[in-house]
């Protein structure tokens, strides 16, 4: 969904209007990656730090990026369901962090 924002941006700003608009997009992205990757270290001790973050975020990447185009096209081509499926990941998200901040313990035990 934001490939076919950027594209439909190209034809109405100018280069440099979309050199800004690219900085402040990955300013965005770099202050979800960050914390995620922090919170990642936290959520696993050291002896199984690595498995445990590759696994999930490898199944988490896997399964959201891979599958949300396929599962939005077969619910329906209206943006309000790519909206709706944008509020259900987020909710799901929510709900993770919730239950981390909450866990003393590490999700998965290899």
């Amino acid at each position: 969904m934001p490939f076919f924002f950027f594209v439909s941006l190209i034809d109405v700003l100018n280069t440099f209007q979309l050199l800004i608009f690219h900085i402040i997009f990955g300013c965005l992205v770099g202050m979800h990656a960050g914390p995620q990757h922090a919170l990642f270290q936290r959520l696993f001790p050291t002896n199984m730090r690595y498995r445990g973050i590759s696994f999930s975020f490898s199944l988490g990447t896997g399964v959201l990026s891979a599958l949300t185009t396929h599962i939005v096209f077969s619910l329906g081509t209206s943006p309000v369901v790519s909206i709706c499926w944008i509020v259900f990941t987020s909710l799901c998200s929510a709900i993770c962090l919730l239950i981390a901040k909450d866990s003393k313990q590490p999700f998965l035990d290899f």
